[in-house]
């Protein structure tokens, strides 16, 4: 859908019109218009026109849902029931084309469905029917011609990274910009076509794409792309010695710097980081006898956090760590847990601290927060009561944290929020008055808070939460006779100025 020739003659027509308008209005002298006019500086297009804004898909929140007819098909909400529709019916009847990885592209989203007559591949929308349409069947047939996760997809200027494959056994690295003409492939990075090279963990560095995988004769290592073949090639050989793999994992950007875990010959699975040079690439620190997996990676207060393990092999613990990048800088933050792992997971900035869940002393499971001491590192409330709270799905939407917890074993997992304080900590609604809400997919709306709950009487549906017991509410009964079973919810958030 081209729509350059459209905003083209827009813009001519504006600058005719303001054009026109000025030989009328009076000159400040400044080369902007009078401020009685309304009008703003003219320096764009000579004219005195202000530049148009670029086209943005409709906001709302995208999702997968089944009404019961169609099956699990393209839907938005803007968390109003007159607001929630169904885009389109790609698997006609009632099959399911299951879309995700749905990708902003400003004028489009692009997400990965599947027809009647395609495996899962591109499609593409502007947020209507008429606008909803596949881009390019990788793999003609029923095959799949895209294999995709959150790990395997990433945006790099205008362009998509993708595993694609035009066969059964050659999973390679692609690249789309939402063209039928702009998906290619990047390298064929084991030069066969009856193996892959399974690329994994995309992380974005710059104008750059950094990535796990095996070229058949290394292992799997990390490599490097700038989209073009010739520049697509393996940063370095971690473990060096022939086809044994580094176990290359968890690659995450933080400012000019990418953050995984690896294992180098002759040493464990131990913290690194790189700035997509060779030079650059190197061992943070050792942190103990055995493989410390540092998971987790988080900016906050000047350095970076993460949960590691010190402990010898065959008795893993796995504590909150910090690192500025120095072996000599970095330290283990607190032990959680004295008596086991303490396992700090969802790391989440949030009011200034670094809030997370993790196990405590009595093996407890809670919410924990930390201002990167060891003296301000301490359990922030219990919110289970002879019961593991086991926050989880931490969700930031303005000031307020959302979370999926269990206050008790009667009622079962409901959603909660903190603003940061043991006080502020609170159950927000008992969804389901008589076991647990099954919450899921919490995704940041505007200021709002959409997720899929059932509340024992109308399934599993699509509900929105303003942080307030009477705010919380059923957003529509998408499947009026079962579960409409909302998921793969992606957020394209209003423009900031309306």
């Amino acid at each position: 859908m081209n729509t350059c020739g459209n905003r083209f003659w827009l813009a001519a027509l504006l600058a005719l019109l303001i054009t026109g308008c000025g030989e009328s209005g009076e000159s400040n002298g400044s080369g902007d218009t009078d401020s009685s006019t309304g009008d703003s500086s003219g320096s764009a297009g000579g004219g005195g026109s202000a530049p148009i804004a670029d086209p943005q898909v409709p906001p709302g929140v995208y999702f997968t849902a089944d009404d019961g007819i169609s099956g699990y098909e393209l839907w938005r909400s803007d968390g109003t029931s007159a607001g929630t529709t169904q885009i389109i019916d790609l698997y006609t009847g009632s099959g399911d084309s299951t879309p995700q990885e749905f990708i902003d592209m400003g004028e489009e989203l692009l997400f990965v469905a599947r027809t009647a007559t395609t495996g899962y591949e591109w499609f593409r929308t502007d947020g209507t029917e008429a606008g909803t349409e596949l881009v390019i069947d990788l793999r003609p047939g029923s095959g799949s011609g895209v294999s995709f996760n959150e790990k395997t997809v990433a945006v790099v200027g205008d362009q998509v990274f993708f595993i694609g494959s035009e066969t059964s056994s050659n999973d390679e690295l692609w690249v789309t910009d939402g063209t039928a003409a702009g998906t290619r492939q990047v390298r064929d990075i084991d030069g066969s076509v009856m193996t892959s090279s399974d690329p994994y963990d995309f992380a974005v560095l710059n104008d750059k794409l950094l990535f796990t995988a095996d070229d058949g004769t290394h292992g799997k290592e990390l490599w490097i792309s700038d989209g073009t073949e010739s520049g697509t090639l393996m940063l370095v050989d971690i473990y060096d010695g022939g086809s044994i793999s580094s176990r290359v994992y968890g690659l995450t950007t933080i400012g000019g710097l990418v953050y995984f875990g690896a294992q180098a010959d002759g040493d464990d699975r131990e913290p690194w980081l790189t700035d997509g040079t060779v030079a650059g690439t190197r061992v943070i620190a050792d942190i103990g006898p055995a493989d410390s997996d540092p998971i987790e990676w988080t900016a906050f207060d000047g350095r970076v956090f993460f949960s590691a393990s010190d402990a010898t092999a065959g008795s893993y613990d796995s504590e909150l760590w910090a690192t500025d990048g120095t072996s000599m800088g970095t330290v283990k933050v607190k032990e959680l847990n004295a008596t086991g792992q303490g396992k700090p997971l969802e790391l989440t900035v949030f009011n200034g601290q670094l809030v997370f869940a993790a196990n405590d002393d009595s093996g407890d499971r809670e919410l924990w927060v930390s201002d990167g001491t060891t003296a301000g590192t301490e359990r922030l409330v219990e919110i289970g009561t002879g019961i593991d709270g086991a926050p989880i799905d931490l969700t930031v939407v303005g000031q307020t944290l959302f979370m999926r917890a269990t206050g008790n074993s009667v009622v079962g997992e409901q959603l909660w929020k903190t603003d940061g304080t043991a006080a502020g900590t609170v159950q927000v609604r008992q969804i389901n008055p008589s076991t647990a809400a099954s919450l899921w997919d919490l995704t940041a709306y505007d200021d709002l808070l959409l997720f899929r709950a059932d509340d024992g009487s109308n399934g599993r549906e699509l509900w929105v939460s303003d942080g307030t017991e009477a705010g919380t509410v059923l957003v529509k009964d998408i499947d009026t006779s079962g579960s409409g079973e909302p998921k793969n919810l992606f957020a394209v958030q209003p423009s900031p100025d309306g």
